[in-house]
């Protein structure tokens, strides 16, 4: 039979919660506002970056480089396509339309990251704005796999950060219904497992050159 002190080693009670096999519960749950923060602050900064390329390209008057890097994962073919048509008047507008709308949503990723670290009940709720956002970037490019590799992988680290900042709502205020308990760590979930079901089950097909004559 086991001694008890075995028993106490593989789960005990500490002064900072409650531990089994080494583990902290309480110390990791801490940390859950960190994995929050630091994935909203990375997909903050990348749809900064990304708006503001498209921004650049719009302001120049240049909407093949604009769609180009919109649409970098496109065949060659699609890729140079962009650049050797002719647009229409004021495209450029739309693409600055769009470029000043995802370096808004970005700098709110990053304001955002206030209220996961005062754990405040509603940062949940004002994270639904990239979360939200991640799931037109899935729907419109990713599945059709013409995205660029670092773009399509933002909707599941904004998923993580939306489970985290879920989880982190729950724990914090006990008092929440339980439909709101589990909402925003559900909802991260489901965004996740698409973005994770879309890379398995859609991947991308390899461009096939073409044979010289």
């Amino acid at each position: 039979p086991r001694s008890a002190k075995s028993i106490v080693t593989r789960s005990s009670r500490t002064e900072t919660g409650y531990s089994m096999g080494g583990l902290n519960y309480p110390a990791v749950v801490a940390q859950l506002p960190l994995v929050a923060v630091a994935c909203f602050v990375e997909w903050g900064l990348v749809q900064i970056y990304l708006g503001l390329r498209c921004l650049k390209a719009a302001i120049q008057d240049d909407a093949g480089a604009a769609f180009a890097g919109i649409l970098s994962g496109s065949t060659k073919q699609e890729l140079d396509g962009f650049t050797s048509v002719t647009w229409p008047k004021n495209i450029d507008r739309v693409l600055a339309h769009h470029a000043l709308n995802t370096i808004m949503v970005g700098l709110w990723a990053l304001g955002s990251c206030v209220c996961v670290v005062y754990k405040w009940r509603v940062a949940a709720v004002i994270a639904l704005v990239q979360y939200g956002f991640s799931w037109g970037s899935l729907l419109s490019i990713d599945t059709a796999q013409i995205g660029s590799t670092i773009a399509s992988q933002q909707p599941f680290i904004c998923a993580i950060g939306y489970i985290a900042t879920g989880l982190t709502v729950a724990l914090e205020h006990p008092d929440v219904l339980g439909v709101e308990r589990i909402g925003a760590a559900a909802l991260g979930a489901v965004l996740a497992g698409a973005t994770i079901a879309n890379k398995i089950l859609n991947p991308k097909d390899e461009e096939v050159p073409k044979k010289r004559d």
